[in-house]
Order: C-alpha cells, then structure tokens, then sequence
C-alpha cells in the first residue's frame, strides 16, 4: 500500500513552516496554516490527526545542543524522526523512542551507514537542486549505490529545494534515484495535490511525505487520517 506521512518540522518547540530549506527564515505554522490556529506539536497533531508522521527535529539537525524529543515522545502514532543524527550515540539515543529512525546523509557521514547495517534504519538522501547533501564527495546516483550495496531496506528521497514551494514533484530526480536504488522509497518535497500524489504511486514510488499542501487545504485531511492511498 502506498504510504501517506504527515510532516512536522520541529524548531524551538513548535511546528514550523519549512521552506527551501532556509531554516533562518522558518516561522511558526500557524501563521500560514489554513488549518491551525497553533504551532503546538500536539495541537497540530489533534488538529490534522495523521495515522503516521514523519518528524524533523531542525534543532538537532542544525546541530544545536537542544532537542525536541520530550514533545515528540508525546505524539501518539508511529513516528519516524530525522534527528539529525551524526554518530552511532546519535542513533542510539532514539532507537528504542520512535518506530522509525531516519538517517540523513545531510548530516551522517557515509562509514556511520556501514556501522548501522545490523539495526533497522531509514535514510534521507537529502538534495538540493538535483545535488546530493551529504558529508562525502558522492553524487545522488553514487550514494543510492551505495545504499543498495548495504541492502537498506527503505529510503526517503527529500528535495529541500522544493520543500514547502508548493511547485509539483522533481520526476526526472525520481526516476533517476528509482534506477539505481533497490530499496523501498518515499518521497518528499514540493507535492501539491492528490494527483501528484497519484503521479508518484504511478511511477512506482512506495510513499510520501507531505504537509504545505494540508495546510493550504489542498490536500484532504481524510488522505493523512488515513495513512494509506
């Protein structure tokens, strides 16, 4: 079944709105919802009620000394949580608190992925404008070999550069992930609507992660409440 995430990006406490990656100009939610009235994690939560999230805690991942795992231990479904993890201590501090870890090549130099294969995990291939952000010298098409070559069950393709744009999904970064990489995938960044939404399951992509286009009421809250599509 293809998989519906609902995002909350987690700075400072609140639920933000990311755009572009420009995590200096992020603002609380609320000021651009059309659906919430507050920048609480778990008001946002009530509000959309998603059957699954997926969790950036953007405090970690800016490598700031503070977290936001006392909030987001609270949200009560399945969570995946990007928290900006650098280390195998990094990991371990949240293995056993979520369902799922996300481990970003962002953030996660490629030797940790090599140290990690004996545990569950998820990888980000975090992009920018068709270029991998990522702590080697690699290329998309070489880390998602890479990847392959390690047997990583489940990735999440994330194109920062579209992320909160509201401007349709990257097709041409898909298909070239999808060609070389042999693991589950979902996707995240830029989707607008329910077509994209139907696109990305035509072209064979396992899930997606989605949150400006429920805001902007352009997506149904009924599809996130549902989890599935």
């Amino acid at each position: 079944m293809f998989r519906i995430l609902f995002v909350l990006d987690v700075m400072d406490g609140v639920v933000v709105h990311a755009i572009r990656g420009e995590r200096h100009s992020y603002e609380p939610v609320e000021k651009f919802s059309r659906i919430c009235s507050s920048s609480g994690v778990l008001d946002v939560f009530e509000t959309v009620k998603p059957k699954e999230v997926y969790v950036a805690d953007l405090d970690r991942i800016m490598n700031r000394t503070s977290n936001n795992l006392s909030l987001i231990s609270h949200i009560p479904v399945p969570v995946m949580l990007d928290y900006g993890v650098r280390s195998v201590d990094d990991f371990k501090e949240v293995y056993q608190r979520v369902e799922h870890v996300v481990v970003g090549t962002e953030t996660a130099p490629p030797k940790l992925f090599e140290e990690l294969t004996d545990h569950d995990f998820v990888v980000s291939i975090d992009t920018r404008n068709g270029n991998l952000l990522s702590q080697s010298e690699m290329c998309v098409r070489e880390m998602c070999e890479f990847l392959s070559s390690l047997g990583v069950k489940c990735c999440i393709l994330l194109d920062i550069s579209m992320v909160g744009t509201h401007r349709g999904i990257n097709e041409k970064l898909v298909y070239d992930v999808m060609d070389v990489l042999d693991s589950q995938l979902l996707y995240g960044g830029g989707v607008r609507s329910t077509e994209d939404i139907d696109r990305l399951r035509e072209i064979g992509v396992d899930g997606v992660l989605i949150s400006t286009a429920v805001h902007l009421g352009h997506i149904p809250l009924d599809v996130v409440r549902g989890g599935r599509w």
